[in-house]
């Protein structure tokens, strides 16, 4: 089965009707083997403010960021029981029929799996966030698609290039080199009842 790797914007866990906007999204959608990321959200803004206040090194906010995304997949895990928690890489592609989806517990795979698979790992900085990583996951795993839920998406427009979107602030500026080879992006406005999207062209 296709692989489709789905990264959960922190800014959703706030939102109305969340998680089961989520659950319906998915439900909705072709099927594949769906691979959750969530992003860090509030925690990982307080992580922010604390580095502006106090001078983190780079790796210590990246990982304490990291930790936050980490927190926020233990906490979707515990709101919908059909989204299973995993630290495997094997797990994440053998889901249970049941479930619509498994969380990838994003600290594991960045410190145990992702520096011996193949490609190019992540720097540690804030120039990478969930967005960057949920598209190495998406490269490391073939995924047939990176699809980023957000609250937002460009307005008026049906596809916006990626490096225009990394240039708006509307995904991290590593995120161009990170999906330079998936084949399709896309990103989804979560927080409306339509879900409107929008292409992340190459």
């Amino acid at each position: 089965m296709a692989v489709r790797v789905v990264k959960v914007g922190g800014s959703l866990f706030d939102s109305p009707g969340f998680p089961s906007n989520v659950e319906r999204w998915l439900i909705a959608q072709r099927s594949a083997s769906n691979v959750l990321v969530a992003g860090g959200g509030p925690l990982a803004d307080a992580v922010r403010d604390l580095d502006r206040r106090v001078q983190l090194t780079a790796s210590a906010a990246h990982w304490m960021a990291i930790r936050a995304m980490k927190l926020n997949g233990f906490v979707l895990s515990l709101l919908s029981p059909r989204l299973a928690l995993t630290t495997s890489m094997v797990a994440v592609c053998q889901q249970d029929p049941a479930r619509l989806g498994t969380i990838l517990d994003a600290e594991h795979f960045l410190r145990h799996d992702e520096p011996a698979l193949p490609g190019t790992p992540l720097p540690s900085g804030w120039e990478v966030t969930s967005d960057s990583i949920a598209a190495r996951l998406a490269a490391v795993l073939r995924a047939g698609e990176l699809v980023l839920l957000k609250s937002a998406i460009p307005s008026a427009a049906n596809s916006l290039p990626i490096h225009d979107a990394a240039a708006r602030g509307f995904v991290d500026a590593y995120f161009p080199i990170a999906a330079a080879r998936l084949p399709q992006v896309r990103a989804v406005n979560l927080r409306d009842p339509a879900f409107p999207e929008c292409a992340l062209a190459q």
